[in-house]
């Protein structure tokens, strides 16, 4: 290929991977195409719904989308927690040896349930987006009563903070003052949590895994929960969060111990919250500012896709040594990508950074249950805010980049 500068190979891997930018000698750009091209030469072309389901990078063909009905989502993600929640309590009851993978799958769905109620239509209705602008039209007037409607419904149903709570507490985050910044919410919670500037990455790895099993974290946070939802929450919101909390505690004297610590308080409480740890660890570059954003493309700059999916192993490994590849390759997305895609990266927050930057490319997304689709229609429109060049391909990728900010972060 020849000599060529550093300088040109970075300019040409941020325009995009795979792109055919020629050198000064004649010799083309080999940069190895993204995961999701890459599956999609490789995998055969019935495998490519399945692949963008898991991973929610679309291909170019996939474009074309039907507008999601949010309140269909919100009873499709209770019909799930509902089965979900009923399949571990009965595999929970009648223990054998089929019963491990039904718990395991049956907890992961519905914590997953549990997330999108408030990560997906929680957090789009806190924004007053829950519906799209044609249903706006439609439902004239009504449209923010039904929009409060479905965020208290959400953050109940999850246990989350309530509506108001929520938004006083994630409001200030997309402020170009605060983003990123030790005043973010998001960004002081971690700094609460002991997530401190100067901790290597590899320490700030320990310390996730410390906080996740942490018998403190989980009282604080669930004390948290419990509060916003019994003595903050206000009205009829208040008798929801107290009825839901009675219900959930009142089916430890229907069920069986193990069917209900299984079933209920894991789902609940544990694993909700390493859930929600996962997502805030990943979410955002946090500290990487400590004053205002000044600009767009430093707002940007903080912004990521989290995709589920991680790169195929060569096509150049032969005999043991492509055995082990493929094993390792299907062992994580097994054990790490999938658990992850089901219980703590929705689809929405997959292309969370559409979520801050389509306001300024004056994109609609209020169709937000295609999130990840118009992402990528947004990226083939031109991508002003270079998100091609922000994507990571498993979620060990997306925590290392947020930790390495912390790691690098002033001292607060």
């Amino acid at each position: 290929m020849g000599e060529i500068l550093n300088q040109e190979v970075i300019a040409c891997a941020k325009k995009c991977a795979g792109c055919q930018v020629k050198f000064a000698d004649g010799a083309t750009c080999n940069i190895a195409k993204n995961p999701r091209e890459e599956a999609e030469d490789r995998l055969p072309k019935a495998l490519q719904p399945t692949v963008t389901a898991i991973s929610c990078k679309p291909t170019k063909d996939e474009l074309s989308v039907e507008e999601a009905d949010p309140v269909e989502r919100v009873v499709h993600k209770g019909m799930q927690l509902t089965v979900s929640t009923v399949s571990v309590a009965a595999a929970t009851t009648s223990f054998s040896a089929w019963s491990i993978p039904v718990v395991v799958i049956g907890m992961l769905f519905a914590v997953g349930a549990l997330r999108d109620f408030q990560l997906s239509s929680g957090h789009e209705a806190s924004h007053y987006g829950f519906f799209t602008n044609a249903q706006k039209k439609k439902l004239g007037r009504k449209w923010r009563k039904w929009n409060e409607f479905f965020l208290e419904l959400s953050t109940t149903l999850s246990l989350s903070a309530n509506g108001n709570d929520y938004r006083g507490e994630h409001q200030p985050h997309h402020d170009k003052n605060v983003f990123m910044t030790p005043d973010d919410p998001d960004a002081k919670l971690l700094l609460t949590l002991g997530f401190k500037p100067g901790m290597s990455v590899r320490q700030l790895w320990r310390h996730f895994f410390k906080t996740a099993f942490s018998p403190a974290y989980h009282g604080k946070y669930m004390w948290a929960r419990f509060r916003s939802n019994v003595i903050t929450a206000k009205g009829w919101r208040r008798v929801a969060g107290v009825a839901w909390i009675a219900t959930l505690v009142g089916l430890a004297g229907v069920l069986p111990f193990w069917s209900w610590f299984f079933a209920v308080f894991m789902v609940w409480g544990p694993l909700w919250q390493i859930s929600a740890l996962m997502q805030f660890c990943s979410e955002h570059p946090w500290l990487s500012h400590d004053g205002a954003v000044e600009t767009r493309e430093a707002y940007a700059e903080g912004c990521h896709a989290r995709f589920s999916w991680l790169p195929l192993p060569s096509k150049a490994l032969k005999g043991k040594d492509k055995a082990k590849a493929w094993f390792k390759w299907s062992a994580q997305m097994l054990f790490v990508e999938l658990p992850v895609r089901i219980a703590v990266v929705p689809n929405t927050l997959a292309a969370h950074d559409a979520h801050h930057l389509g306001v300024w490319c004056g994109y609609d997304l209020s169709d937000w249950g295609n999130s990840h689709i118009h992402r990528q229609i947004m990226i083939e429109q031109g991508d002003p805010f270079d998100m091609a060049s922000r994507e990571h391909w498993g979620i060990a990728s997306a925590m290392n980049h947020v930790f390495e900010a912390i790691s690098k972060a002033k001292p607060v």
